[in-house]
Formats: C-alpha cells, sequence, structure tokens
C-alpha cells in the first residue's frame, strides 16, 4: 500500500555532521577513507544528475581545508573518466588528508591553477565549491580569496552555470541557516539544518541579493555503505543513471 509519505532523510547541523566523522573515525574508519569516498560518491552524482553538462567541463573551487580535500578528490575521480576538469586552488591546502588528496590528483595529471580570476574563464558548464563547506559560522564575513572565489562562482551560476557545492554552499550556515552567499543550486551531503531552513532575511547588498536569487540544496547525495569506486564513476557517465 503506498502511504505517499517521502522516506525519512537524516538532517544534523554542523556539529552533528563532525560528531558523524569522529564516530566513524574512532570505529576504525581512517579519515582520508571517508574523504575518499565522499568525493567520489560526490562525482557519481555529479555525472548523474548533469550528463548533458559534462561534455564541457568541471571546474573546482577549493579551499584550505578537508571540504577542499573532497574538491580534490572528486577532480580526481572525474578525470580519471576522462572528462575535462580542473582545479583552481583559491586557498592552499592544509590538513593532512587535504595535502594528500592534492598531491594524488596533481600526480594523476589534474589540472590546476591557484589563480581565483581563473575560475570563470574556462567556460566550463559545471562549478563545484569545495571552499569551506561546514566550516562557515554566521556572523563571519567572507574575506580575501575565498570572497573572491565566491563572487566568481555567482556569475558562473548567473550565466546559467551548474554550481555544485560540497556539504553546504559557502557562506551558508550549516546550523541556523544564516548566510553571507550561497552560489550553489545542488548540494551533495547528508541534509544540513542549515539548508533545510529557508534563509533569513539579510540587508540588501548586492551579494546577498544574488544569492537570494540562487536556487540551492535541490539534490543532495547519501553516502553510500561501501566506497564508491571509479567504475561507479564511470557508470554514471555511461549511463546516466
Amino acid at each position: 500500500m503506498t502511504t505517499g509519505f517521502a522516506p525519512s532523510v537524516y538532517v544534523v547541523d554542523a556539529a552533528g555532521a563532525a560528531a558523524s566523522d569522529t564516530a566513524a573515525i574512532a570505529a576504525g574508519i581512517p579519515s582520508r577513507a571517508l574523504m575518499q569516498r565522499a568525493g567520489a560518491a560526490a562525482a557519481a552524482e555529479i555525472a548523474r544528475q548533469f550528463r548533458q553538462e559534462l561534455p564541457g567541463g568541471v571546474v573546482i573551487a577549493t579551499g584550505p581545508g578537508n571540504n577542499g580535500g573532497d574538491g580534490w578528490v572528486v577532480a580526481a575521480a572525474l578525470h580519471a573518466v576522462g572528462i575535462r576538469v580542473r582545479v583552481v586552488e583559491c586557498e592552499p591546502a592544509r590538513t593532512p588528508d587535504a595535502l594528500a588528496e592534492r598531491d594524488a590528483a596533481l600526480a594523476a595529471g589534474v589540472a590546476a591553477t591557484a589563480v581565483v580570476s581563473d575560475l570563470a574563464v574556462g567556460g566550463e558548464r559545471i562549478a563545484v565549491d569545495a571552499l569551506l563547506g561546514t566550516g562557515f559560522r554566521a556572523g563571519t564575513p567572507l574575506r580575501g580569496k575565498i570572497a573572491d572565489a565566491v563572487a566568481e562562482l555567482l556569475f558562473i551560476a548567473d550565466r546559467g552555470g551548474a554550481v555544485v557545492a560540497l556539504d553546504v554552499p559557502t557562506g551558508l550556515d550549516a546550523t541556523t541557516g544564516e548566510h553571507e552567499a550561497a552560489p550553489s543550486r545542488v548540494t551533495c551531503s547528508r541534509r544540513r539544518t542549515g539548508s533545510s531552513r529557508t534563509c533569513r532575511p539579510s540587508p540588501p547588498t548586492p551579494t546577498r541579493e544574488r544569492a537570494r536569487r540562487s536556487r540551492c540544496s535541490a539534490v543532495r547525495a547519501e553516502w553510500p555503505a561501501q566506497p564508491c569506486s571509479p567504475r561507479a564513476v564511470r557508470c554514471a557517465v555511461a549511463r546516466g543513471w
């Protein structure tokens, strides 16, 4: 019998997401394995959702932490199946896992630059926001290269590009829903409390007004129980799932 109710979806805030990772690591799963699993699953979801846009290429904006590390995994996974992809390292990788995935992606032949203004010049039809993820907190203005990168992502979204965020869009507080900017139209993560709430009204600055017009949190990928292999990404590209 069909009830008409949608399946239950886990909703977590930023602290809950961090606690889930901590529990998994305590149970014996290496932190880098979690990063690889999340990044590969996100790459497969991008291939599934944007099959028609993939020939136009993918550009990935990475930040300094593990969200940036996820972005490097996405880049390597897409590159491995022949998709044109490049990374713009908006802030240098700093965490051990992010550094390891950066080195692995570069060794595999992923193209990369560190010039933020390069984000919108390649003409790619898909952009990935791997800047801050759940690391942003409301009341902390975006600054420097991260702010510049968000402006570039907003420009890509405004011209009709698909902007995909890993975890949550940069500038969105994953707990409260308050935002400085929200350039993405799709997120790949477990649902966060902040992305499930209507964004609270903010002063009408140009950046916030553009963020308000962006449609975000449309699709999320739940990570599989087993690691998502390059074969899964290839299947997503070949069949569109």
